[in-house]
């Protein structure tokens, strides 16, 4: 035996390119093991529950109104009467700063002829006031209309582009003659 030989516990370290390869190695055996998990739960047997719910995932229709994690507001306004029944589908809300009031206006990304403003002005009354879809005309709502009135609108501590943005929600079932409207909606960072 050479005096030079490396003795078992005096081994030489693993090359880069080994190194390497082993990381590559176990990425490929985890994307592979994700993958076959992914398979088998698209195709294979499940619990009765888990599989209910997979079928309900893969054979639910496209919803016309998706709401999104992002969107600033979520809810729905329906108006039935005189001016048409329809049904706004919340998806942004903008505050009113930038236009010289205290509220938010509400509007639905899927149809752009359909908006709501919800005011609560320091002096004089709360209202809502929405905007007739077939001829833009606009009907307001006083807070004494409205068999429920709760609405709640803060500042959330966020100022965008100096616009002080405001969260919190609505709630109201208001009437008029020849029209009933029914809203709730969660606001977060109207700007």
């Amino acid at each position: 035996m050479s005096k030079y030989a490396l003795l078992p516990d005096e081994a030489e370290p693993p090359s880069q390119g080994h190194c390497l390869w082993r990381v590559l190695w176990r990425v490929l055996a985890v994307v592979m093991f994700l993958l076959i998990l992914g398979i088998w739960a698209l195709i294979g047997p499940l619990p009765n529950r888990m599989m209910q719910a997979r079928h309900n995932w893969l054979n639910a229709p496209d919803d016309p109104h998706p709401q999104y994690f992002f969107d600033s507001a979520h809810g729905t306004l329906v108006s039935k009467g005189a001016s048409g029944d329809w049904t706004l589908y919340a998806s942004d809300c903008l505050s009113g700063q930038a236009r010289s009031y205290y509220g938010v206006s509400v509007t639905d990304r899927t149809n752009a002829q359909l908006a709501a403003r919800i005011v609560q002005p320091e002096f004089g009354g709360d209202h809502i006031t929405v905007k007739n879809p077939d001829n833009g005309q606009e009907t307001t709502f006083t807070r004494q209309q409205c068999s429920q009135w709760d609405v709640d609108m803060h500042y959330d501590g966020t100022t965008a582009n100096t616009i002080k943005e405001l969260a919190g929600h609505a709630r109201f079932d208001c009437s008029a003659p020849n029209e009933h409207i029914v809203g709730n909606f969660e606001l977060r960072a109207c700007h």
